[in-house]
């Protein structure tokens, strides 16, 4: 059990705590002592004065010490549990209720009684007994004037022998009563709410270990639950403890993902580059091989289309490579752009034109439409420009013989213009549109093939314009074609009408 952290603080909790208990026993037993000594002493502290002042010591006259011996033999019958003695101006004992051969000594110290009259020390005080050597009793005192005695002051011991050792015996068994029915008191609660206190703490350890336990043997996939379902903010240094290790198992788990999804796509990545390259290459070397093997079995027409067909596959390979490149650089944060105005209508149209004959040779119309007074947009004219192209080239690689491709520049929301590329195609499953912009992803992977188009067109379409912070959309529907959309800041002017830098 005290292997465990819990059964460890407990151990050191209840030795010090029964420290503390002994320590407590001996100060309260002290404590009651001096209470119980300072609480005669002032309840007598008038005592002396009183029999001084009822003149109970004089007797007869004239007077003598043997009247005074009688005085104070009176007293000493009206309280037997006092001493009286009467005591000089040097402190010497000139009478006494107790018989002068009881005497351990017959001068006292007159410091305790000087303190005692002058009010200059705090009670209880204690004074010489007469009837010991060394002891040292509570008293009460008064001063005296008697004439034609040497007496100066009446010193009441408060305790009488036999009367002090029975008193002493019954208090000090109550207060060991008392102390200890206190005590054991005091411990038992102390030790019920040591247990609560270590159990509410070490029960939250535990937990918390369990999940780090938990979430080393899912293979840091684990996801430790909050107490109360959902991670908070604790208030003490174990609860931000648990809601810091929440909130790392849950950054090593979404990282973990991340690592995974990244790995996954790295394997897609290497098994789809090595795909697009292989057959291109397969391709260009088959043909290249039968020009060689029948350079004088084929007829021009023949060669031509042979090696028609090789130059078709290394601009294919260009291509791919080209895009590899280009996407190797976005994501090192090589490409930077340079912002400045430009009208997208025209570039608009200079891309329709520059891929009519890329359309025509698909029997696909490429067709540019704008209206007239669009304003100047802000971004990298030539971004911009392979953003669009991709588009362009995308839908005319999948749109049927026969249908439109249309480009298209008009105004978008307050403060940007709208570019659209839109097609007549087959479509895009709904399931599919939010992964089309993934690397090597294909919507028909069965119409890749043979084609130059690798999967690659769309995801650097995303990420030029991730650089211009320009977000791109798709409206799809299988059958019905696609329109893929986005919008660019418009340039603003200054107040005189001219261009803004």
């Amino acid at each position: 059990m005290f292997r465990t952290l819990y059964g460890r603080l407990l151990l050191v909790i209840l030795g010090f705590g029964l420290a503390m208990i002994t320590i407590f026993a001996v100060v309260l037993l002290g404590y009651h002592e001096t209470y119980h000594t300072e609480a005669d002493q002032t309840v007598n502290l008038r005592l002396a004065q009183q029999y001084a002042d009822a003149r109970l010591l004089i007797t007869d006259e004239p007077l003598t010490v043997f009247n005074f011996h009688e005085g104070i033999d009176r007293l000493a019958d009206l309280n037997p549990d006092v001493d009286i003695y009467l005591v000089g101006a040097a402190g010497e004992i000139v009478a006494s209720s107790v018989p002068a051969e009881h005497w351990a000594r017959r001068r006292i110290d007159l410091g305790p009684i000087r303190a005692f009259l002058d009010d200059s020390a705090a009670l209880p005080i204690f004074g010489d007994n007469p009837r010991f050597a060394n002891a040292r009793e509570i008293f009460s005192v008064a001063t005296v004037a008697i004439q034609d005695c040497p007496a100066r002051y009446l010193y009441v011991i408060l305790h009488r022998e036999h009367h002090d050792s029975a008193v002493r015996q019954l208090r000090k068994a109550y207060t060991i009563n008392e102390s200890l029915g206190l005590l054991i008191s005091c411990g038992v609660l102390a030790v019920i709410a040591t247990l609560i206190v270590l159990r509410s703490i070490t029960r939250r350890l535990s937990r918390l270990r369990a999940d780090m336990e938990q979430f080393q043997s899912a293979n840091l996939t684990g996801a430790p639950a909050s107490p109360d379902g959902a991670p908070g903010r604790g208030i003490d240094e174990i609860e931000r403890l648990a809601d810091m290790f929440r909130d790392l198992s849950s950054r090593v788990r979404t990282q973990m993902e991340e690592l995974r999804a990244t790995d996954d796509m790295r394997r897609n990545m290497v098994a789809n580059i090595s795909h697009d390259l292989r057959t291109p290459l397969t391709t260009l070397q088959a043909h290249l091989d039968t020009l060689l093997l029948k350079e004088t079995e084929l007829t021009a027409s023949e060669r031509r289309d042979y090696l028609a067909t090789a130059v078709n596959q290394c601009r294919r390979l260009a291509r791919l490579v080209s895009q590899l490149l280009e996407l190797a650089k976005l994501d090192a944060g090589q490409v930077v752009p340079q912002i400045e105005p430009f009208q997208l209508a025209e570039l608009v149209q200079d891309i329709a034109q520059k891929l009519t004959l890329q359309a025509s040779s698909r029997n696909v119309r490429l067709r540019a439409e704008h209206p007239d007074g669009l304003p100047l947009v802000r971004g990298d004219i030539s971004l911009i420009e392979r953003a669009i192209d991709n588009l362009a080239e995308n839908a005319i690689q999948y749109a049927p013989a026969g249908t439109v491709v249309t480009l298209r520049a008009a105004p978008g929301s307050p403060g940007f213009v709208r570019c659209e590329v839109a097609d007549a195609g087959p479509g895009i499953p709904v399931e599919e549109q939010t992964r089309i912009f993934d690397r090597f992803h294909r919507s028909d992977r069965s119409r890749s093939t043979g084609t130059a188009h690798a999967g690659l067109g769309l995801a650097i379409v995303k990420g030029l314009l991730d650089l211009h912070g320009v977000t791109i959309s798709v409206a799809s529907q299988p059958g019905q074609g696609s329109r893929f959309s986005f919008e660019i800041p418009v340039q603003p002017f200054n107040p005189a009408g001219s261009i803004a830098n």
